[in-house]
């Protein structure tokens, strides 16, 4: 089913009643949504915030040797360049002549 709903200025945007309710998120004390952006389209999934002290550690020690195997192949990767550059305005790392010096009256 698809609903279309209004989105803000600011980006933030209702749920309507009947989905929350199907998704079980109205009946949280914190409600969260895990939000993932994949092929141009945004999927939505029920969430819940879990204390670190209740994920088994084998849990987290995948998660990080994950975590750290993806950022080994991202940093020898050509996307880690383009993404540094295309991150930072063209003024910031582009040379700029600048005047051996200024005349004091103008300081």
């Amino acid at each position: 089913m698809a609903i279309a709903v209004p989105i803000s200025k600011c980006g933030s945007f209702t749920i309507p009643p009947e989905i929350r309710k199907r998704l079980g998120v109205d009946q949280l004390e914190n409600p969260m949504l895990l939000v993932e952006e994949r092929d141009g389209k945004l999927y939505l999934e029920p969430a819940a915030a879990v204390p670190v002290r209740d994920i088994p550690k084998a849990t987290l020690r995948a998660w990080i040797k994950s975590d750290e195997a993806e950022m080994t192949a991202f940093k020898k990767s050509a996307k880690r360049r383009k993404w540094i550059f295309s991150s930072i305005p063209a003024c910031y790392y582009r040379p700029v002549p600048l005047p051996c010096h200024y005349p004091i009256n103008n300081l």
